[in-house]
């Protein structure tokens, strides 16, 4: 039948509009179904019964609603449950429930559905089903997805928790005092050296303190001199506001001498380092100033591997490394290199040059590679033989560095009123003596383990040197493993031929050069993936 508009009979017929909805609840996209006040079926639609595959006579009116679900139950849709037992439950909710009902339902094929009932004005009941399958899959993946970024969450925090540890202890066991002032000119980091050294009561050391407080202790206790306190204090805040590097000496009241170094940090405030210098200048000023040059990273958490980084990178950049017999590249592969680099002579002339790789990347390898050039240096300084300053370098790390951690080392001294040498190698590639032409005419491969891994103090066979002989124009190579490593776009590495090859034929002052543009055309657009270092020493006459 077709309803014409604007006819009152046809609006008013309570068949055809039977008939009207029962279709319009057909072409749902949810299960319906209505029972009576006895809860005994009135009609449902197709939906429903695809919903839950139920057989087409469960659409019957008059079926009894205990009937449909005890069917489900027993199919075990439900999980093992009483088939009876549910049922009860099922129409108890129904019968004493005062607001609409909506739950959960999970089939055994996995499908999630949620059900709402609703008593109607009538006595009866009304149920709607809807598929959230799409829906709890979404949740879940969503949820799949917090847990796992808050899993990277934690473990980035317990990272910086581990970083933040190491940089303290670095801090505490520098052989300077460190005063990092931010830009507000209040104190961001001192160490215990620096209270020491400078007679700081504790509370002027800690974090937040006002830098002009440390400077007006300083003037009231001599510490710049005998001029007026005022004038003193509002000079060198000054200075502190406008900061330049700059490098001086103290000499305090007890006649200690006290170096100072200050540079200007690049977003603002400066770092100011401290060295009793006492020594040096008796014995008329060995040893170079070393100080960390720190930065801040971008967030306040990492602010404080910025100034680990500089810090190494200050004790690897001593005046030391300046000499014109040195030619040396270093491109760490990350913020943090384990890799370090150092020369320097001896009072009774010879040039001692180390190169170490110490385990694993970024801010635990170098700080693990840190002591070395701490002992390194202090040993040259007192003119040590190689196998003692060898021995001492086994003996500090052995009580620095936790276990599982050593670093590769290769040890040269050169003595050019002999012209001969001395070399030890643990762990670190074949170092080279290339002759004029840049050929290579001795190798020197690695015989020890590297140190960290056993007390050399107790075996003296694990300190002998090999011992070499040299012609004035000669050339010492060292290199750590990721130069040779370091891999083109093919993954082929770059090895000991190519660097061979770059060596060749190259005039003396040109060979470092040659070698990074070898590098970088064997790189292409790619990065190398591990640190690279390569140190080259000229040998000339005594």
């Amino acid at each position: 039948m077709v309803r014409k508009a604007g006819n009152p009979e046809s609006i008013n017929n309570p068949v055809e509009n039977l008939a009207l909805l029962y279709e319009g609840i057909q072409q749902l996209n949810v299960g319906v179904s209505i029972y009576d006040a006895r809860l005994l079926l009135v009609a449902c639609n197709r939906r429903f019964l695809e919903m839950f595959d139920l057989p087409g006579e469960m659409a019957q009116t008059g079926k009894s609603l205990s009937s449909i679900w005890r069917l489900l139950a027993e199919r075990g849709e439900f999980g093992p449950v009483d088939a009876d037992d549910f049922v009860r439950k099922v129409a108890d909710s129904l019968c004493g429930m005062q607001e609409p009902l909506v739950h959960e339902l999970v089939r055994a094929n996995g499908c999630y559905y949620e059900a709402r009932a609703t008593r109607l004005a009538s006595g009866g009941y009304i149920t709607i089903h809807t598929d959230i399958s799409h829906r709890k899959q979404r949740e879940a993946k969503l949820e799949a997805r917090v847990r796992e970024r808050t899993a990277e969450l934690r473990r980035r925090e317990s990272e910086l928790i581990e970083e933040k540890e190491l940089l303290k202890s670095v801090l505490e066991n520098m052989q300077h005092g460190i005063a990092v002032v931010g830009k507000d000119l209040k104190l961001r980091v001192a160490n215990r050296l620096l209270r020491d050294l400078l007679g700081f009561p504790e509370h002027l050391i800690n974090p937040g303190t006002p830098f002009e407080e440390l400077v007006r202790f300083n003037a009231q206790y001599g510490g710049y001199g005998q001029e007026e306190e005022e004038e003193l204090v509002r000079r060198r805040m000054e200075l502190a506001s406008n900061p330049t590097p700059h490098l001086l000496d103290q000499v305090r009241n007890n006649q200690t001498v006290i170096e100072v170094r200050g540079d200007p940090m690049p977003n603002g405030g400066f770092i100011t380092t401290y060295t009793d210098i006492t020594e040096r200048k008796a014995a008329e000023g060995q040893l170079r100033e070393n100080a960390a040059r720190l930065e801040r990273y971008r967030d306040k958490q990492e602010e404080e591997n910025i100034l680990a980084q500089n810090i190494i990178l200050r004790q690897m950049q001593r005046g030391s490394m300046n000499d014109p017999q040195l030619h040396y590249w270093f491109a760490p592969a990350a913020h943090f290199s384990g890799d370090v680099i150092a020369a320097a002579r001896a009072a009774d002339g010879r040039l001692y040059a180390l190169l170490a790789d110490a385990t694993g990347h970024g801010l635990a390898a170098a700080i693990s590679a840190l002591p070395v050039l701490t002992v390194f240096h202090a040993m040259v300084r007192r003119s040590l033989r190689p196998r003692l300053i060898l021995s001492e370098l086994s003996k500090h790390l052995l009580e620095s560095l936790p276990s599982g951690h050593f670093v590769a080392t290769a040890l040269l001294c050169i003595d050019e009123k002999r012209h001969t040498a001395e070399v030890w190698n643990g762990g670190i590639p074949d170092i080279l003596l290339l002759d004029r032409d840049g050929s290579v005419q001795r190798v020197v491969g690695s015989s020890h383990l590297p140190l960290g891994i056993a007390d050399a103090s107790v075996d003296e066979s694990m300190t002998v040197t090999t011992k070499l002989a040299w012609e004035a124009g000669s050339q010492f190579a060292m290199y750590s493993d990721g130069l040779l490593e370091a891999e083109n776009p093919d993954g082929e590495p770059f090895g000991p031929q190519r660097l061979s090859a770059a060596l060749v034929s190259v005039p003396l002052q040109q060979r470092l050069v040659a070698v990074q543009q070898a590098i970088q055309a064997h790189l292409g657009s790619g990065a190398a993936h591990d640190d690279i270092s390569l140190l080259l020493i000229d040998c000339l006459e005594g």
